[in-house]
């Protein structure tokens, strides 16, 4: 028996493999369990009698304890139609700020001096709470970082957010140092030592240059798993199955192995079987790329998703649903 569930929290490789490891503590020997970062899911080939409802709950107290939500198929977890264009508006807000602090702390190296009034060592507090004012709204655009990243580290499970956390959250706190440093300092080289240990910049590059990485992933991301659901829906949705002399048209879902059933012309075929009898031409190319047409007579093997261009064909079904052709194509590419 196979099971599907999304997976809510995962960002990189180590988020994968912390899931693994979550999963594998609940699952029995013998079973398996494959997780993918393409789709944030895992899909587990368990026993066919096993309690699915104790699994499920066993399975989201693991995960739930590695940092991750389990969400289950019953439950409904869509994508918001703008989180596309939510992304390139943190991203896009996050650059110019960054820009702005960029041009304080560093403008003067390639001859762009900052304001007057920000210049020099009696405004050297004003200058750290411009550079920290430029990043704050920074931080809190990009505050999904630092929530994730803290919890993966209380719950032990370290990954690529964890870094980013202590990274940018290191700059800035050492930039608040600075700053107190340079509002009680009595002399004047203590203010200029700390006035170039200001590090806000670098919190703000950090979470910027991600936010791009995570922009550029997400799209890859989209585009890839798009391919695979336009995959998915080269399979018919009904099927007509042959009961004695009678047909019935059933959901595809329905079809079970050895099942016989009738394709006509025009028509994809549901599953992977033998003709039984009739004949015609197929169209595989949706498989193998091939666009000549491909004879089919009494005997011959037909997949699904193909397109049966003429003729008629009885076909005993051999491999049906998450066994077909189709459906393994689709798990080799999410793998």
């Amino acid at each position: 028996m196979r099971l599907h569930y999304e997976i809510k929290g995962m960002t990189c490789a180590a988020c994968v493999a912390h899931v693994e490891r979550a999963v594998g503590k609940v699952i029995d020997e013998g079973e398996s369990a494959n997780v993918s970062l393409l789709t944030n899911s895992v899909s587990l080939i368990v026993d066919d009698t096993t309690d699915v409802k104790g699994l499920e709950s066993r399975l989201s107290a693991s995960i739930k304890q590695a940092g991750y939500e389990l969400i289950t198929e019953k439950q409904e977890n869509k994508k918001e139609n703008n989180e596309g264009k939510k992304r390139v508006t943190v991203l896009i807000i996050s650059a110019l700020f960054t820009l702005g602090v960029m041009y304080l702390s560093m403008g003067a190296m390639i001859g762009l001096s900052a304001p007057a009034f920000l210049r020099g060592a009696e405004n050297a507090a004003l200058m750290c709470l411009a550079q920290f004012a430029l990043t704050l709204p920074v931080l809190i655009l990009n505050r999904r970082f630092f929530i994730s990243g803290a919890r993966a580290l209380w719950n032990r499970t370290p990954n690529m957010d964890s870094l980013i956390f202590v990274g940018a959250g290191a700059s800035v706190i050492y930039g608040l140092f600075a700053f107190v440093m340079i509002v009680t300092a009595k002399d004047v080289e203590t203010v200029h030592k700390y006035l170039h240990d200001l590090y806000f910049e670098s919190a703000a590059m950090i979470l910027t240059l991600v936010s791009l990485g995570k922009l550029l992933e997400a799209r890859a991301k989209d585009k890839t798993a798009d391919a695979i659901e336009s995959l998915s829906t080269l399979a018919p949705a009904f099927v007509t199955v042959l009961k004695g002399e009678k047909e019935m048209l059933l959901p595809i879902e329905e079809l079970q192995k050895d099942d016989v059933f009738l394709i006509r012309a025009g028509e994809r075929i549901p599953a992977d079987g033998v003709v039984l009898s009739g004949g015609g031409t197929v169209d595989e190319s949706a498989l193998t790329g091939e666009s000549m047409p491909v004879e089919k007579e009494e005997g011959s093997g037909v997949r699904a998703a193909c397109i049966l261009l003429s003729g008629s064909l009885t076909v005993r079904a051999e491999r049906v649903g998450e066994d077909s052709s189709l459906a393994r194509i689709i798990r080799l590419l999410e793998d």
